[in-house]
């Protein structure tokens, strides 16, 4: 005597991602015209206040570019340590500089990125001392640093300055 499997009707099988919820494109991957949200990695080495003395706004997807962009981050690049190491093939940084400060109390935050249609939109802001706040003269420039992984896609920034004390 031989079992034989039980077997579902073929209208059961069509109909089952519907009644589970899982009626997703292939994949996983978003429609060209949905908002999804983008993990980011804040590594130990993300946040300077020694970084470029011009305000940027920067995508580096390869290891040359990232040397390159490390050493800019110091005035005295002999002074600075070895850039980390980056997987390029899994991850690419994403990062915002505020430029030269004459004062303690400015600060630039990546605070989201997320994946618009066919771009990632990364949400910067940027924090300026109110006028009535005394802050040290100390010259700083901010700089904020995030792994994120990699992409293709082109990247806009989306500014949003604010002040604080």
């Amino acid at each position: 005597m031989t079992h034989r499997a039980p077997t579902a009707p073929a209208w059961l099988l069509l109909a089952l991602p519907l009644v589970c919820g899982c009626a997703t494109d292939p994949g996983g991957v978003p429609e060209a015209d949905e908002t999804v949200e983008v993990a980011f990695e804040r590594p130990y080495w993300g946040r300077w206040d020694g970084g470029p003395h011009d305000s940027l706004r920067t995508v580096v997807r390869d290891s040359v570019s990232w040397r390159e962009y490390w050493i800019g981050l110091s005035v005295r690049p002999e002074q600075h340590p070895t850039a980390p190491e980056i997987d390029f093939s899994r991850r690419m940084v994403i990062a915002a500089s505020m430029g030269l400060r004459p004062t303690l109390g400015h600060r630039i935050d990546i605070d989201g990125i997320r994946r618009e249609g066919d771009e990632l939109v990364v949400d910067v802001t940027s924090t300026y001392p109110d006028d009535g706040c005394r802050q040290p003269r100390v010259q700083i420039a901010p700089v904020h640093m995030v792994l994120v992984p990699a992409s293709s896609l082109p990247v806009r920034f989306r500014e949003s300055p604010t002040q604080a004390c």
